[in-house]
């Protein structure tokens, strides 16, 4: 952060004029006949005391909530026509007679379980509540 500030002219020690080399006084070049000068110089920021980082503390209040996308059981379930069928859910035996399949048990689709991503199996999500506790210290004597 900068902050401006004025002081005396070194050239005409605040009195706004000089003498040039004929004796006769004319307006400070430097100051242009203020007296003064503006300078630009760095102060520390109060944030950081100059350091260009604060830290803060925060407390992390975690939080579980059940997995939207699996509702919470940890997996989500795809069902994927039966291999032994195709699936009709019927199968010829020996015999030539149509039987329900054993695989999916006549319904043409079996279940397949699929660990669920966004939970990563739990059924839970966790999240975190940030709370800032840094406490308001000030430099100085204790």
């Amino acid at each position: 952060m900068q902050e401006e500030i004025r002081t005396r002219c070194a050239t005409c020690l605040g009195k706004g004029w000089v003498e040039n080399t004929a004796g006769d006084e004319s307006l400070c070049p430097e100051c242009d006949g203020h007296g003064y000068v503006h300078k630009q110089i760095l102060v520390p920021c109060n944030d950081c005391a100059g350091k260009g980082y604060s830290i803060a503390i925060v407390e992390l209040t975690p939080r579980a909530q059940t997995c939207s996308q699996c509702e919470g059981i940890g997996f989500n379930i795809e069902y994927i026509l039966c291999a032994r069928c195709d699936g009709i859910g019927v199968v010829d035996n020996e015999l030539q007679e149509e039987r329900a399949c054993s695989k999916c048990r006549g319904m043409g689709s079996v279940e397949k379980k699929f660990r669920c991503d966004a939970c990563q199996g739990s059924g839970k999500i966790i999240s975190f509540d940030e709370k800032d506790v840094t406490p308001n210290l000030e430099e100085g004597p204790v």
